[in-house]
């Protein structure tokens, strides 16, 4: 297995001449040869980001590589002058130097005759998270920026990072004369790495309906032409060349573990598909003996992955059926944990019907007896299903259910031809228990060309009747 070599690689400091007031502020930082900060641009920081399923082991080891990661810190008096100072290099977070910082690690930008001589005074071991210079600065040096002479305003600490962990890694640095601050304390730390999904994993359903169909006989043995009932998505972020790591804008910079790539995932369809058959993609899933679920292994990483249905030949008409899908993604790199399972509803496979809607429906609590009649001058029809919406009830009643099929009420089973069928006040009872008023949704699984609809409200203290027709809308069951 390939790392990626994440390198503090140089970190610049300016600093004003000894005695000066003023504070120490990164200006600009890289990791990977990624500018992760800018204080110049809008916006100013993007953090170089590693993925939240990174497996660290014992930390991702690194070796210096010069220029491909620079953190610049400046104290705004500018260069220094002739004399002896410090600069200490901090971190924080999950990180340390990969092995020891040497004296050569420390460069600066004196020119001319202006000579920098610097030694590790303390820290920088490996695992260590700070070091401190001692640093002589002699001959003749300006304190002029971009003299012919200029002495040093700019210190880089070219040196290996050891990521050991998530969380935010920082970097500060501090600069004294003789002992004594000369900027202030240590600058404002400066986010380089953060972490971010190394891969994204979703799943939503469609909203096209996908209907069994009254055309066919029987009724509800062919289905519509939009079949998808929903998609999803296992894929990676992190690029070809990025290994274990996301970075902030995607550009690669050199060649990493591919296996870090190579994310699968097995889609678990659960629903009766004892008719039907679920493709994933354009794959044909495997269904399990009970015919409750259907599953697809080893599928390949990639964007809006289709889930479909396809019917098979029933002899009878179908039901309704809901369906939900369990991703569960897979990797076999030794850099990655796979991320979580995800498990969504899809859209249901439903049945094409007729609509009617009966506003201000009284109950066994209203004054007025309520009624609803379907007239069907065509053949039988399939199933009635009756929905109370927006109830009200008289204080301290209990709220009964909201819905109600034949399981509750036998007549709901269908509409015979040529026929009727009246539901009372007293079926309403029998659905959803007693409540005042509401308004009933009546759905049934037929054409409206042979269906009437009219709700009638007698009230009990006048008699005074009052009978809306109901008009008819496409819908579902």
């Amino acid at each position: 297995m390939s790392m990626k070599k994440i390198l503090m690689a140089a970190v610049a400091v300016s600093a004003l001449s000894a005695g000066a007031a003023s504070a120490a502020s990164i200006s600009s930082a890289k990791v990977s040869n990624i500018t992760v900060y800018n204080a110049a641009a809008t916006p100013a920081a993007t953090p170089y980001k590693i993925a939240n399923e990174t497996k660290f082991g014992t930390g991702l080891a690194t070796t210096t590589a010069p220029t491909e990661n620079v953190v610049v810190a400046k104290v705004d008096g500018g260069p220094l002058g002739v004399g002896n100072y410090s600069v200490t290099f901090s971190l924080t977070g999950p990180a340390g130097f990969n092995s020891s910082v040497g004296n050569a690690a420390l460069t600066t930008d004196a020119a001319g005759t202006c000579t920098v001589s610097s030694v590790v005074a303390s820290g920088g071991g490996a695992a260590g998270t700070s070091v401190t210079y001692a640093v002589t600065v002699s001959g003749t040096c300006s304190t002029t920026v971009a003299n012919a002479n200029q002495g040093p305003q700019l210190f880089t600490l070219d040196a290996p990072l050891k990521v050991t962990g998530l969380g935010d890694v920082t970097a500060s640095a501090s600069f004294a004369a003789s002992g004594t601050s000369i900027d202030n304390g240590a600058s404002t730390a400066r986010t380089l790495i953060t972490n971010a999904a190394g891969f994204t994993v979703s799943a939503t359903a469609d909203t096209v309906a996908t209907q069994w169909l009254l055309a066919g006989s029987p009724v509800y043995t062919t289905m519509s032409v939009d079949r998808a009932i929903g998609k999803f998505t296992v894929a990676p972020v992190v690029t070809t060349a990025v290994g274990p790591f996301v970075l902030a804008t995607g550009v690669a910079t050199s060649a990493v573990d591919n296996a870090a790539q190579a994310i699968t995932s097995t889609a678990v369809v659960t629903g009766d598909v004892a008719q039907l058959s679920v493709t994933v993609g354009a794959a044909a899933t495997t269904k399990n003996t009970g015919k409750t679920t259907s599953t697809l292994a080893a599928i390949a990483a990639g964007t809006d992955i289709a889930i479909a249905v396809t019917p098979g030949t029933p002899s009878t008409s179908q039901g309704t059926t809901a369906f939900s899908l369990t991703a569960t993604p897979a990797t076999a790199s030794t850099n990655y944990t796979a991320p979580a399972a995800v498990t969504t509803a899809m859209q249901s496979v439903t049945l094409e019907g007729t609509n009617y809607i009966a506003p201000w429906i009284g109950g066994s609590q209203s004054s007025a007896n309520s009624s609803i009649r379907l007239s069907n001058s065509g053949v039988g029809t399939g199933a009635v299903t009756l929905q109370l919406n927006a109830p009200v009830y008289n204080d301290g009643t209990t709220a009964g259910a909201t819905t109600c099929t034949s399981s509750a009420l036998s007549k709901l089973a269908s509409i015979a031809a040529n026929s009727e069928l009246v539901i009372s006040n007293a079926d309403l009872t029998t659905c959803f228990g007693d409540f005042k008023r509401g308004d009933v949704t009546i759905t049934v699984q037929a054409s409206s060309t042979s269906l009437t609809a009219k709700a009638r409200n007698v009230n009990a203290a006048s008699g005074v009747v009052s009978e809306i027709s109901l008009g008819a809308s496409a819908g579902a069951q």
